[in-house]
């Protein structure tokens, strides 16, 4: 599935700098998550998630909704590093050609 439609896919580099933040927001955001939902396991209180959150919490714990998170975040750097191959290689058939 290689999609190449709007602004990131006519931008190879800014659809891999973007791709690469999102990764790496995931991950952070994932961390915190999971700290916060430990910090509310020991001291007791509410959070708000979606849904699928909670049935990620309810089936395996505060530790699946982290290990979501960084499968996520693999997800989009997986994402940006092919599209710095892509760019590379095409560099390379660029230089190759002149």
């Amino acid at each position: 599935m290689d999609f190449k439609g709007g602004f990131l896919g006519k931008y190879p580099i800014a659809n891999m700098i973007v791709s690469g933040i999102i990764g790496v927001a995931f991950w952070i955001y994932g961390i915190f998550k999971y700290l916060k939902i430990l910090s509310l396991e020991e001291n007791g209180g509410g959070i708000s998630m979606p849904r699928i959150f909670w049935k990620i919490y309810d089936l395996f714990g505060a530790k699946g909704i982290l290990v979501f998170f960084i499968l996520g975040g693999v997800f989009f750097i997986y994402r940006s590093f092919s599209e710095w191959k892509k760019i590379k290689i095409k560099n390379c058939l660029n230089i190759s050609k002149k």
